[in-house]
């Protein structure tokens, strides 16, 4: 079983059984809440007539991009996790989102305990906050790309400068030519 908790497929609650210390407690999604309950649903018979309550996205781990790992918990049947029965500050570190946030709904992850002063925080990873994967374009199109953008004069602090036997943007720069009513040429010079 998860060290840190348990799951009763009938009631639907996810019981958070390791007691705080000194009033406080963290749980890291990943290693002590999705890991251990996969491992518990993979070997426990019981577990296993129901449907596993969780579904990840992301990994730090593959390939370049770098999203952290989200896990999703299936709330909307009425999974819920509930904290340790004693006063205290729980702390839920790295990304889980409930599903009825997915679906646009507002149900609760957690129920509480009857006479207990419980505090929920939840730290998420700043990894999940960005993607540091890149455009996606190669070096010569991103090139390409900021060259075009310089030279419509969008790029702040590059204006671009045009005259009628010139256009002008940062370092780049280009001539025109013809006689402005039935011909135009632009070069890059």
């Amino acid at each position: 079983m998860a060290a840190k908790l348990t799951a009763d497929p009938d009631t639907r609650i996810i019981e958070i059984t390791e007691a705080p210390v000194d009033g406080f407690q963290a749980l890291d999604v990943q290693e002590d809440i999705y890991e251990p309950l996969k491992d518990d649903w993979f070997s426990d018979s019981t577990l296993q007539n129901s449907k596993f309550p969780f579904r990840t996205f992301g990994d730090p781990k593959t390939a370049t991009t770098q999203i952290g790992p989200y896990v999703f918990f299936d709330n909307l049947n009425g999974w819920r996790f509930q904290p340790f029965d004693a006063d205290h500050t729980l702390v839920i570190n790295g990304n889980i989102v409930g599903e009825s946030s997915v679906e646009g709904e507002n149900v609760p992850l957690f129920i509480g305990r009857a006479g207990r002063q419980i505090t929920i925080l939840s730290e998420q990873s700043a990894q999940a906050l960005t993607v540091q994967a890149g455009s996606g374009l190669s070096t010569e199109q991103d090139t390409k790309l900021d060259e075009l953008h310089r030279l419509q004069g969008l790029k702040s602090g590059e204006p671009m400068t045009v005259t009628p036997s010139s256009r002008t943007s940062g370092d780049i720069s280009q001539t025109i030519t013809g006689d402005g009513e039935s011909s135009t040429t632009v070069t890059r010079t």
